[in-house]
């Protein structure tokens, strides 16, 4: 599904064919830094990268290797994230809508609790039931728990697929863990929070 550039990792996994794209080149300071890593007995290596650049003709890339990749969209289409790879695809079936300000409220599963089978939706100040055999939730780590909390009922009182009381439980930073050029290293942090503290609505823009 998913089109990327290929990694050189010692544990990159078995492939059954060659990804679309080579590694993606290092600039002149990275390059470096690689090297002085290397002659001290280090083993840098490219990392697979989910942008479509193509390095041989560059003419013919999609991505333009611009410096606000990582956590932004991509304003000409060429990071391979789900809206890409997955949405704009899906939307070219006839039997594909795409209801947009739209804010789902709750996911409303069957009555002995064990599954959804339908979903409340807010949208443009309307509320909204839409029922289907299947349901699928993917709306992010932090929404996504957020959602599961506010769907409580009467069989899930804790919320959905919360049994164990953690959803919500440990949200985390989800940084890059690797060394850029100036020598920045994000660390990944993760600490408790209360339930009466975990949220019931959280809305995420990028900036």
């Amino acid at each position: 599904m998913f089109t990327e550039n290929r990694g050189v990792g010692p544990t990159e996994p078995w492939t059954s064919g060659p990804l679309p794209y080579p590694p993606v080149s290092n600039r002149a300071r990275v390059h470096e830094l690689a090297d002085d890593l290397s002659r001290i007995g280090h083993k840098p290596f490219a990392l697979p990268v989910g942008i479509m650049l193509n390095e041989a003709p560059e003419h013919l890339s999609a991505c333009i290797r611009c410096d606000t990749c990582d956590a932004f969209p991509c304003m000409v289409n060429a990071k391979v994230d789900a809206h890409v790879a997955c949405v704009v695809p899906a939307l070219k079936h006839d039997k594909v809508t795409l209801l947009t300000k739209a804010i789902v409220i709750s996911s409303e599963t069957t009555p002995n609790g064990h599954s959804v089978s339908s979903v409340l939706a807010e949208r443009d100040g309307h509320r909204e039931t839409c029922c289907a055999d299947l349901v699928v939730v993917s709306c992010g780590a932090v929404n996504l728990a957020a959602l599961l909390l506010r769907s409580a009922n009467d069989r899930r009182p804790d919320g959905l697929a919360n049994s164990s009381d953690m959803v919500c439980g440990r949200p985390s930073l989800h940084g890059p863990q690797q060394f850029s050029a100036d020598g920045v290293l994000s660390l990944t942090q993760s600490r408790r929070v209360s339930k009466d503290n975990r949220p019931k609505r959280l809305l995420l823009r990028h900036r």
